[in-house]
């Protein structure tokens, strides 16, 4: 198991622009979640489909550009813009190389590591980590516990 995305770690970051609102998510406010979260970004790849591909959610023609781009960077984790299953997060890490998350545990990720501890109530943070690794871990198996 994996621990979650830590500060200072390079990335590379996917965006992909679905024709269909359903599934398009704002591009500038997941570079500042990138950004908030420490990552070193190293690089942005976009890409359009109309809808998302069952295995590695983008196409396969841009997750072997994901793959070189991961190579030839020496990037550590891969961000997707998008909501991934685990199965998709799978596919991707076996292809690419390299650990993948998704929008949805970069949020988390943020909320696990950046609130201070005497924000709003110690205890208030406190159980509000636990609530969040509770429902982190099992969701996300490539996660280990995080000490809080």
């Amino acid at each position: 198991m994996r621990t979650p995305v830590a500060g200072g770690e390079s990335a590379v970051l996917v965006h992909i622009d679905f024709r269909n609102p359903q599934f398009n998510e704002e591009f500038d406010e997941f570079i500042q979640l990138a950004g908030s979260s420490g990552l070193s970004i190293l690089t942005t790849i976009t890409g359009t489909r109309d809808i998302p591909n069952a295995k590695y959610f983008a196409g396969t023609g841009k997750v072997e550009e994901i793959r070189r781009a991961v190579a030839d960077m020496a990037a550590d984790v891969v961000v997707f813009n998008h909501a991934l299953t685990p199965g998709q997060e799978r596919n991707l890490e076996a292809a690419i190389g390299c650990r993948v998350i998704d929008r949805v545990g970069l949020i988390l990720d943020i909320y696990c590591n950046t609130c201070p501890p005497g924000w709003y109530g110690a205890g208030r943070i406190w159980n509000g980590r636990k609530a969040v690794l509770v429902c982190v871990v099992p969701a996300k198996p490539n996660w280990k516990r995080i000490d809080v």
